[in-house]
């Protein structure tokens, strides 16, 4: 069987809502697959839903849209529900002017200077939101685009070096 996602992970970074498609000939009805695929599925891969879509469907080809989710935690460690998900910087951020930043990704422009590796064919992406929310100590950088170009949005962090523990949704 071939099993097609949306999109990749980096290492360190977690997935929400990855998209997954896959042609199968079992007679399970989709409803029925949500109870029996998670124990082929290793524990940290939770299906929370199913439904038929049409053979020319391609998880990866089709999807329209691709939202991620950064998560940095401000003035220390982070609690232990955040521990691996967030990066912990001892500062606090200064959340108004990365919000005024973050406005000049929006729109379509050549992203190809932030990749070391640039894939062959275009480089430029469209932009559809990117925006900084703090919630307590809690800052999230969440961006939307129509793709993104490998470690686009990390590697304009630390030089290129993008750091475990980025969150992706």
């Amino acid at each position: 069987m071939r099993v097609t996602v949306a999109g990749r992970t980096d290492t360190g970074v977690h997935a929400d809502a990855q998209v997954v498609s896959f042609e199968t000939s079992s007679t399970i009805p989709v409803a029925g697959l949500l109870r029996v695929l998670p124990q082929w599925l290793p524990s940290d891969i939770w299906p929370i839903d199913a439904s038929d879509v049409a053979m020319t469907f391609d998880a990866r080809r089709s999807a329209l849209r691709r939202w991620y989710q950064y998560a940095v935690w401000q003035g220390g460690a982070p609690p232990s529900t955040w521990q691996g998900r967030a990066l912990a910087v001892p500062e606090l951020l200064d959340l108004p002017a990365m919000r005024r930043a973050a406005q000049a990704l929006l729109g379509r422009h050549d992203f190809g200077a932030l990749v070391t590796d640039p894939p062959e064919g275009s480089t430029t992406r469209t932009v559809f939101a990117a925006d900084w929310l703090g919630r307590g100590p809690l800052a999230t950088f969440e961006i939307c685009a129509d793709a993104f170009l490998k470690q686009m949005v990390r590697a304009g962090y630390v030089g290129g070096k993008g750091k475990p523990g980025w969150y992706s949704k």
